[in-house]
């Protein structure tokens, strides 16, 4: 007796399911490549059970399994597994630097700021302002660092690659929004109001200052790893064409 061979995806039907979900907008190539070898593994458990089957008509019955909001609520679940990452990268480099022994050189760094600024006020503007130039400068680099590397993978983007859009969130919400807030109301860019200067000012701008200096290179960390995935990455798409 004949054993039937188990039917699998083939390297065309593979590509169309590639093609179908960055058609549905699923952005990033990494998460969109797991997101293939998911629904490829569905159809063939489809198969399994009705082995006639043609390959469009069981990718309709997996497709049709997400509802009838269809591939949006995997677009929604993709949008929260990049933050989810994102913030997972960060936390851990927050938790470095916020426990032993690291966080001796933490509160050196936040209690060298603070005496400085009691010592000399006028150091609160230059904090402030290394602080607007290095976090513009970070966000530049990313970018086009990000732009570079998204070239090395056809115009692609990693879920790593995206480090750099959530970077201008931060460099937008809590510096440029301010400043421009500043700026509307007495035309000028004063880094140093009467508030900063008291002692919950100075305080606040200390540990301001140590905490951005984190976040940057917990970005900068999520670059280097993301130029370190682009080879991988490479690869595997030139498997779909791309």
């Amino acid at each position: 007796m004949e054993i039937q061979k188990e039917r699998t995806v083939s390297p065309e039907e593979l590509q169309f399911i590639f093609n179908f979900c960055k058609k549905k907008d699923i952005y990033y190539v990494d998460l969109r490549m797991e997101l293939v070898d998911h629904l490829a593994s569905r159809v063939e458990d489809i198969w399994e059970k009705n082995p006639q089957l043609s390959f469009k008509d069981a990718f309709h019955k997996v497709y049709k399994s997400f509802g009838i909001f269809g591939m949006l609520t995997l677009v929604e679940e993709h949008s929260k597994i990049v933050t989810k990452k994102y913030w997972t990268h960060t936390k851990q480099e927050f938790k470095h630097w916020l426990r032993p022994p690291q966080i001796f050189a933490t509160v050196l760094f936040m209690l060298l700021c603070y005496l400085s600024l009691k010592a000399l006020p006028v150091l609160n503007t230059i904090i402030w302002g290394v602080i607007y130039v290095s976090a513009l400068s970070t966000f530049i680099y990313m970018f086009i660092k990000a732009k570079r590397l998204s070239k090395r993978i056809s115009g692609e983007k990693s879920m790593l690659l995206a480090s750099s859009r959530y970077y201008w969130w931060f460099l937008y919400y809590l510096l440029i929004l301010p400043g421009q807030s500043q700026f509307a109301a007495d035309m000028t860019f004063n880094f140093s109001p009467a508030p900063m200067l008291s002692e919950g000012g100075i305080i606040f701008t200390s540990v301001f200052f140590c905490l951005a200096l984190i976040y940057s290179v917990a970005n900068l960390k999520m670059l280097a790893l993301a130029e370190d995935q682009v080879e991988s990455l490479k690869e595997r798409l030139s498997f779909y064409r791309v």
